[in-house]
């Protein structure tokens, strides 16, 4: 690669560059040129679409092909020959024609084809179109994503039809039509194939006798130059209602996804094959939604109705009418975009554009306005909108979705009685905030407020609250908890800060560092060398410093319009449930870890402390722990720190494991199994979300390590690279609290960040 960078340097400075000039000046200088090395070098050239498809995608055809491939193959769309030349390259053919369309394609697609087997033409779209050719037994093709429409002339039972459609449908209708009888051919089309406005084309090829047999997601890293949803499809002779799916993120999953779609076998898990209605499938996705909702209502235990038995009507919003709706009794305004809240009043905000929203009339004999309105805005109901939300680039749902979708709700009485109850938590909390109204205005009367707000709140939960943290936390605030010397509290509370941050930023670079291409393509603008020197000595000052540029680097991709987008963030920390990556990556979050730095600095510049001063910084740390508990709620309900116990067995690749959740203050630690695509290794912690099939490995900035008559529990974190040697530090175990060790993997980790 290096060489290719100098050869492309030259190239420019004589202003020659341009991408068939590099391929010919590579090969005079004997360089055994790759599309690989295509791939990684064409993004600076802006030609990033056409030129190389990953590994995974050409390796899952291959292996879809090489029991049943046929004599011929052809790619009606070969660009510049990678899917064609990479696939023949493992299979034996006797005929392979590759179809480009313009002369330096050509070119480059027989100077990167080794083989020289493929017969590569010069066609145009249209003249391929019109063109009469012998049967093929296989296609293969990505058709481009464009809007161009082009015609065609099909023959029917019984007449002969002009058909109009997108070049991507057009071209695969041909290939269909050009198919064997036992041919087959296999297409990366975007999602929107399966939507609506394809219905068409998908009802033609039906009735010219050809079905799609699976469609499998493909990663969202496919094509270097765009995010959206793509699938590769299969489509062929045999008659078929029913339509596998999976998803396809690595290729350890080919092997189970291809014998379980021979094999006519669901899959241990969604993503390694299912089976659905061809005609209701809309994207995984939603499908993938739709068993998380399966997964929460089991968890909640309330039945489901279909909505139209609960909603008399389902209106859009009307743009020329006066706030958009006829406000009706007991309504439901949904927004059809994004999360917004849902609402059961007009007056309870202001709408700008009514078209985005949609009005529920719900039977008040089934359903309460006000509870179904809260429902749609927990973790629950914001799921089900998402499996209702149909579209390429921004999901939107659409009346036809409400109109086939279920409602999870309890009975009328509960209803009414979590609405109460609610009620109650909303006048708790308007006094809690004329409390705080009061306290600043008339500040000298503090035991007064004080005396009123235990009242409200006698028991604050804060033990409850530590019993669910992660271990290496929940044990440093017990030892605040029981301890009652104010300074030891005060310098406790500190430790806790400290982990606190460097906890969560171990998380977060996990997360960042689970995807290599985007880190790699990512860490120079996230990570400066001074970064990297600041935590090889890991200050507090510079994990906060880190910590909140990486944090505003997740918020950032989560606030994105494009889902597809969140749902990689998702991948990235292995989880489902994005509300605890937004609550980890909070801004305020770091406006509270400045605070207490600040505090531990006073310490660090004063003289001797008086109780007085300690117990005004006590408060302080402690306000500053209410509003982190506030900002952090019950994240980590479902998300646990782990690590492996034992290996039970293996099926369909899928790992049953024992493991130990590191929760709460105290050990022994409660053993759990779990089941999960790649086994945990043995010494290593892991963040884990309860139902996900997959676990974070975390980079080793916390350890629990073996310690003088305390087992394996004794848990450190990393203090300072000092020697090339790791110094590490424990706050809750005072035997032995420091220990030094040689790691030069840790080493290796932080230095990675700026190769």
């Amino acid at each position: 690669m290096k060489k290719l960078w100098e050869i492309s340097n030259e190239l420019r400075s004589q202003q020659k560059l341009d991408l068939l000039s590099l391929i010919k000046e590579a090969k005079n200088n004997d360089l055994c040129l790759k599309y690989e090395d295509l791939r990684e070098f064409s993004k600076y050239f802006g030609r990033t679409g056409e030129i190389v498809f990953p590994e995974i995608i050409t390796k899952f055809i291959i292996e879809i092909l090489q029991d049943n491939q046929g004599s011929s193959i052809m790619d009606p769309s070969a660009g510049l020959g990678s899917l064609l030349t990479l696939i023949v390259k493992d299979l034996s053919y006797e005929k392979v024609f590759g179809i480009v369309q313009t002369a330096e394609q050509i070119e480059i697609a027989s100077l990167m084809d080794k083989s020289k087997e493929i017969s590569w033409e010069h066609l145009m779209f249209n003249d391929f179109i019109n063109t009469t050719r012998e049967p093929i037994n296989t296609v293969v093709s990505c058709p481009p994503f464009i809007g161009m429409k082009k015609e065609i002339e099909v023959k029917t039972a019984d007449r002969t039809i002009k058909y109009k459609d997108t070049l991507a449908n057009i071209l695969i209708l041909k290939s269909l039509l050009l198919l064997s009888q036992d041919g087959k051919g296999i297409f990366i089309v975007p999602q929107s194939f399966f939507l609506d406005q394809n219905k068409k084309f998908r009802t033609l090829i039906n009735g010219l006798g050809f079905y799609i047999q699976f469609a499998i997601t493909l990663p969202s890293n496919t094509f270097n130059n765009t995010s959206i949803t793509t699938n590769l499809i299969l489509i062929n002779r045999e008659k078929s209602d029913n339509l596998f799916i999976a998803e396809l993120n690595e290729l350890d999953d080919i092997s189970s996804i291809v014998d379980n779609w021979k094999r006519n076998k669901q899959g241990r898990i969604i993503t390694l094959g299912t089976y659905v209605k061809v005609n209701e499938y809309k994207s995984f996705r939603v499908i993938s939604k739709e068993l998380e909702l399966n997964r929460l209502a089991e968890k909640m235990n309330i039945p489901s109705y279909p909505l139209k038995e609960i909603a008399y009507e389902i209106n859009r919003g009307q743009r020329g009418q006066e706030d958009g709706f006829t406000e009706r009794p007991n309504s439901v305004y949904l927004p059809l975009i994004g999360n917004s809240k849902a609402l059961c009043k007009i007056a309870d905000f202001k709408m700008t554009n009514p078209q985005n929203y949609i009005q529920l009339v719900l039977d008040s004999k089934k359903a309460l306005a006000e509870f179904v309105a809260h429902f749609f805005n927990t973790e629950f109901g914001l799921t089900l909108r998402e499996s209702l939300s149909n579209g390429m680039t921004i999901p939107k749902i659409n009346k036809s979705s409400l109109e086939s979708a279920m409602l999870y709700l309890p009975d009328i009485d509960t209803q009414h009685e979590s609405v109460k109850l609610q009620s109650n938590i909303t006048d708790l909390r308007s006094q809690l905030n004329k409390l705080e109204h009061q306290l600043w205005k008339h500040p000298l009367k503090y035991k007064q407020i004080e005396k009123e707000i235990q009242q409200l709140n006698r028991d604050d939960g804060l033990q409850e609250w530590i019993e669910g943290l992660p271990f290496p936390l929940g044990s440093i605030l017990w030892r605040y908890v029981a301890e009652s010397d104010i300074r030891i509290k005060k310098e406790i509370l500190l430790h806790f800060y400290e982990a606190f941050i460097q906890f969560h930023v171990m998380i977060i670079l996990s997360g960042l560092m689970s995807d290599e291409q985007c880190f790699k393509e990512n860490k120079s603008s996230w990570f400066t060398s001074e970064d990297i020197e600041y935590l090889k000595r890991a200050t507090f000052g510079a994990w906060i410093e880190v910590g909140s540029r990486i944090a505003k680097v997740v918020r950032r991709e989560l606030s994105n319009d494009d889902p597809y987008k969140k749902e990689r963030v998702q991948r990235m920390f292995c989880q489902g449930r994005v509300e605890y990556i937004e609550a980890i990556t909070n801004k305020r979050i770091f406006g509270i870890l400045i605070q207490a730095k600040d505090i531990r600095n006073q310490d660090a510049h004063g003289g001797i402390e008086s109780l007085k001063d300690a117990t005004n910084k006590l408060t302080l740390l402690e306000s500053e722990l209410s509003k982190l508990r506030g900002i952090l709620g019950s994240c980590y309900e479902d998300t646990y720190l782990v690590r492996h116990k034992s290996l039970d067995y293996i099926e369909e690749q899928i790992f049953k494991q024992n493991v130990e959740l590191l929760i709460g203050s105290r050990s022994p630690f409660i053993k759990f199994e779990i089941a999960i695509k790649k086994p945990l290794k043995k010494d290593k912690l892991y963040l884990y979300n309860q139902g996900y099939t997959e676990a974070l490995q975390l980079i080793p900035l916390v350890k629990f390590m073996s310690a003088p008559d305390y087992e394996e529990n004794a848990c450190y974190f990393y203090n300072k690279i000092e020697k090339n040697r790791i110094h590490w530090k424990s706050y809750h175990f005072d035997k032995e609290a420091e220990k030094i060790e040689s790691d030069n993997s840790l080493i290796d980790i932080l230095n990675s960040f700026i190769d």
